[in-house]
């Protein structure tokens, strides 16, 4: 089975071209091709396919199994089919996960295009993130954890979020303690990925990202979003926002109540699966 190795500012996927191709059960095959030791090693897969009602179809599994939504997966399918040729247009729809998106190229004088992908609006409902917590919206609520008590805020940019703002970002101590119980804390039925943010200015934003079924990652684009829209309603930042997470730098920029999210993508490289990886015969 042929795949691509995409990378968005760290954030990288094993990216599978089905259009043409029956579907598998990717939520098996997750666990074990994004292994890092016994399989190809990545944050997620991506699945293009054909979609009735878009221009293509993306499905987004993580390590774990669970389907879930990407910016960052989206804007590296988005570099895949520019760059084989597939699509030349400058604007792309896009079906997935969580509804359709869109995405616009951004021409560069002698270099790939930008992409930027139309991340929608945040959702602050409880029930939609979804969070059971004492109030909503979750805004600066306190929540005990690790033996420490923080103050969170809650919302969807197509998948779960919690926000900590912090003075400083946090040492591996508190972050592995508590990211993994905030996910998996009773609030959040679905569980939540956690960003740890540090307001450095009103337009830049620095993150540590804990993505649910996932763990530390370097890059997150809905948790770029997602923060930039907690800075915002906090008032701790503007429309238009640069955020530095470990593996590259983002800009956010709000259009009427739709969020832009614009950084790198790039195709690191191709390959072909071996059958005994597929059929589970190498794994650990």
């Amino acid at each position: 089975m042929r795949f691509w190795k995409v990378q968005a500012a760290g954030n990288d996927f094993i990216l599978f071209d089905r259009r043409c191709e029956p579907e598998e059960d990717w939520a098996a095959l997750a666990p074990r091709l994004c292994n890092r030791h016994t399989g190809v090693g990545s944050d997620g897969l991506l699945i293009l396919l054909p979609s009735a009602r878009a221009d293509y179809r993306v499905r987004m599994f993580n390590p774990d199994g669970s389907e879930d939504f990407c910016g960052n997966g989206l804007r590296g399918v988005g570099r895949y089919l520019h760059a084989a040729g597939i699509f030349a247009g400058d604007t792309l729809s896009l079906e997935t996960f969580s509804g359709e998106r869109r995405l616009r190229y951004l021409p560069r004088p002698g270099g790939a295009p930008e992409i930027t992908v139309n991340m929608g609006a945040p959702v602050w409902n409880a029930a939609a993130i979804p969070a059971r917590a004492p109030a909503d919206p979750v805004i600066g609520v306190p929540l005990q954890v690790a033996g420490v008590e923080l103050t969170v805020t809650s919302l969807s940019t197509g998948t779960a979020h919690t926000v900590i703002f912090t003075e400083e970002l946090p040492e591996d101590a508190l972050f592995f303690a508590a990211s993994p119980a905030i996910e998996h804390h009773p609030w959040f039925p679905e569980r939540t990925s956690v960003l740890w943010c540090r307001v450095e200015a009103p337009d830049r934003l620095r993150l540590r990202i804990w993505e649910r079924g996932v763990g530390e990652t370097l890059a997150c684009g809905t948790g770029v979003c997602a923060a930039a829209a907690a800075a915002r309603h906090h008032g701790l930042a503007g429309d238009s926002v640069r955020v530095f997470c470990p593996g590259g730098e983002f800009e956010v920029t709000r259009e009427g109540e739709a969020l832009w999210l614009r950084g790198p993508a790039e195709i690191v490289f191709s390959g072909t699966l071996a059958p005994a990886l597929l059929r589970g015969e190498l794994a650990g």
